[in-house]
């Protein structure tokens, strides 16, 4: 069964655990200890919840996250992987032995279609095959789709813009180009501990899973969510609600500062406004016609 390891960068994982270790006290709220992304899971403190952001389990539901699937529970994970590993050879076997039997056949037809060409007096052709043949994705296992979306979607290096195809010389000026063209940024930048990996992550699900970084919204291609991300201005990364998907990438508790430089929007009272001229009025009575 593959993984998605979306913390690793290309020049190594990053060490979480050191930095991990000297994060500030976390808050006590309920809210605070549930991953949105395991079903609301909930944990029983602070460092099981950090603890459940390195398990299998909650990266195979981020993958599914990318795979536009919903999550699966604790005991659902553990079942599919239990059969997975007892059933393996078993499944291969079977494969092996019908795919055997259906490239005999599928030889067996081209030896019978030659042989009458030949009685024919026909010039043998080269076999076309289909271009852009779909599997029957209804016959498929869930594992078996995210396995074939990964290994059909375009790659998108470190180097590539996620809006565009424009693809710079290094990883900075890729971040500067982004920076200016779309005015996208990293949040807490001071706090990401793996921002080539947290950038390659945001590749994959654009490019896997084409799925909006700020509103969540999948579409059926590539080009499709770029679009989306210019024409809505979404080109940003949205936290709030996705503190589980990029906790790993960050030595903060991004579940402590959700929200945080959100100012509340003050509104002038009926009683009161300021005028151009920065004199002061009685809205009530006031003529707006």
């Amino acid at each position: 069964m593959a993984f998605i390891v979306h913390g690793a960068s290309f020049h190594g994982q990053a060490d979480l655990g050191a930095d991990l270790s000297t994060m500030a006290s976390l808050p006590s709220s309920k809210n605070s200890l549930i991953c949105t992304g395991c079903n609301n899971f909930e944990a029983g403190s602070h460092d099981d919840l950090k603890e459940h952001y390195r398990t299998e389990w909650h990266r195979h539901n981020l993958k599914r996250k990318v795979a536009g699937l919903a999550p699966i529970d604790s005991d659902v994970f553990e079942e599919r992987v239990a059969s997975y590993v007892s059933e393996k050879d078993q499944a291969r076997g079977k494969k092996k032995e019908h795919l055997s039997k259906k490239a005999r056949e599928k030889q067996d037809k081209r030896d019978q279609q030659a042989r009458e060409r030949q009685a024919s007096g026909q010039p043998e052709r080269a076999e076309q095959q289909p271009e852009n043949e779909l599997p029957d994705f209804s016959e498929m296992t869930e594992e078996e789709f995210m396995d074939w979306k990964v290994a059909h979607s375009e790659k998108l290096e470190i180097t590539d813009s996620l809006f565009d195809r424009h693809r710079s010389e290094n990883f900075s000026e890729s971040l500067e180009y982004m920076a200016k063209q779309f005015g996208f940024f990293v949040p807490f930048l001071d706090d990401c501990l793996d921002l080539e990996g947290l950038v390659h992550y945001l590749g994959q699900k654009v490019a896997i899973g084409n799925c909006c970084l700020w509103c969540g919204r999948s579409f059926g291609s590539l080009e499709a969510v770029r679009g989306h991300m210019l024409d809505k201005a979404h080109c940003k990364i949205c936290l709030e609600g996705c503190e589980d998907e990029y906790q790993d990438f960050y030595s903060r508790d991004l579940a402590a500062t959700s929200g945080l430089g959100e100012e509340e929007e003050e509104w002038e009272t009926d009683d009161e406004m300021e005028l151009d001229g920065g004199e002061k009025a009685e809205a009530e009575g006031m003529d707006y016609a």
